[in-house]
């Protein structure tokens, strides 16, 4: 499907952006679930009150910031090829990432698990004139939910740039924070964005779930430079489509 004109793009989110009823009540609860996920540990050997108020404090912020940056990318993508995304809560991702932190009290930010909501994406029909091809398309909804992803690699990007300042632990919690919430969407599980990728393009599936992986271990840490962990993440996500398409698949299917 052909993109729409910029001023097409403008009416449509005008129109077609405000969320439903339903979907604000699902941002909500998703939101509030990543946070408590999140914020359960601050990484301290002894509780303290201040500190663990500040850590909430600062997680529930990046959370909806990555939240709002995530959602947008899809909803506006999805505009701008002339459909509308509409939010949909994960239950099941809720339940697993509520009971993986009660299971581990928290203490492996590998295991936050932020999968809790995906999209469902629906055809803006007065917009198209006759029955050729009216339809929602495979390759249209893998771009859609990729927007998402996409969207929080520049932001962790964005915000490591600015590891110069002299206190970089809330940067590097930004970081970390949305290249998880990164990568548990792109597992392949209905409804997150993952599957709708898969089957649409393997490939890139998986160079898109290696950029995400690699930048997580090279971006986090301030001893590597910026334009390094970059270059060595988009190297690395290339590499593992070779790795994919050479070893593991002849292997598995």
């Amino acid at each position: 499907m052909a993109l729409l004109s910029g001023a097409d793009l403008l009416y449509n989110v005008r129109k077609y952006y405000s969320p439903s009823r339903e979907e604000v009540e699902a941002f909500a609860i998703s939101v509030a679930a990543m946070i408590v996920i999140v914020a359960f540990n601050d990484g301290r050997p002894t509780f303290e009150w201040g500190h663990w108020l500040y850590n909430l404090l600062i997680s529930a912020l990046v959370v909806v910031v990555a939240s709002v940056v995530f959602i947008s990318a899809q909803r506006i993508f999805a505009l701008w090829w002339g459909y509308k995304a509409e939010l949909k809560i994960f239950f099941p991702g809720i339940a697993v990432g509520l009971l993986l932190t009660l299971m581990t009290f928290g203490a492996f930010p590998w295991l936050w698990w932020l999968g809790m909501h995906g999209i469902q994406v629906h055809i803006l029909e007065p917009q198209r004139l006759g029955y050729f091809r009216f339809f929602t398309r495979l390759w249209d909804v893998a771009f859609i939910a990729l927007a998402g992803p996409v969207a929080l690699i520049m932001l962790a990007i964005f915000f490591r740039m600015f590891y110069f300042l002299p206190n970089t632990e809330v940067l590097q919690q930004a970081v970390r924070i949305t290249i998880i919430y990164a990568f548990y969407q792109m597992l392949p599980i209905p409804p997150l964005a993952g599957h709708n990728i898969l089957f649409a393009s393997r490939w890139i599936y998986v160079m898109t779930l290696g950029i995400i992986i690699s930048l997580g271990i090279l971006l986090v840490f301030p001893a590597i430079p910026f334009i390094l962990a970059v270059a060595g993440a988009l190297i690395l996500g290339l590499m593992s489509i070779i790795v994919f398409f050479k070893v593991i698949e002849p292997r598995v299917m």
